[in-house]
């Protein structure tokens, strides 16, 4: 049992950092579930490494609520990166005549 606690627990813990780093890297932040995704990670990990002492302080639902976070967060962060691929998209055009306007009046014009 504690093997697979201690795997439920990397589970969270890997995919609580990837989103706090995808959501840094793109731009749209990161959410308070996926925080909450990683510090239950790693209220599982502490409890799988105590053995027995472990097994008594965490409660038998602590793992089918860290799977519910895992696909509550997962479903939060792919719908904020949709939304934000979509707002790229529709500013693209205004992005491009940005650029273009920033190249006609460049005076050294490769």
């Amino acid at each position: 049992m504690s093997f697979l606690v201690f795997v439920a627990a990397a589970l969270l813990l890997t995919s609580g950092m990837l989103k706090v780093r995808s959501g840094a890297r793109v731009g749209i932040g990161f959410s308070p579930f996926s925080l909450g995704e990683v510090l239950a990670g790693a209220a599982l990990a502490v409890g799988a490494t105590m053995g027995a002492l472990g097994m008594d302080v965490l409660p038998r639902w602590a793992v089918p609520v860290g799977v519910a976070l895992l696909l509550f967060s997962t479903t939060e962060h792919g719908l904020r990166l949709r939304s934000h691929r979509k707002n790229r998209i529709e500013t693209e055009g205004g992005r491009l005549a940005a650029h273009v306007r920033y190249l006609s009046g460049r005076k050294d014009k490769p």
